[in-house]
């Protein structure tokens, strides 16, 4: 079965938090999926769009993309 879109897990969290406004951790839960989809579409479409990438050019995004961020919640611990 396909993944479902960015646009169903839109209207997921929509509908959580209509009827669920004191479940603030699923509702965390579904905006950090939704996130991950628009993410993930994004990238999709950019890689379909660009042209071929040298192999520098590849291991350079895929530093960033794995890399934790200063400030984020996947920032390293210290």
């Amino acid at each position: 079965m396909p993944e479902e879109d960015w646009r169903s897990t839109r209207a997921r969290l929509a509908a959580l938090r209509r009827h669920h406004p004191d479940r603030p951790d699923l509702v965390a839960d579904l905006r950090y999926e939704l996130k991950v989809k628009h993410a993930r579409d994004y990238i999709t479409r950019l890689r379909a769009d660009a042209p071929a990438l040298e192999q520098d050019d590849l291991e350079r995004l895929a530093t960033l993309l794995l890399s934790p961020w200063e400030g984020g919640e996947h920032a390293a611990a210290g």
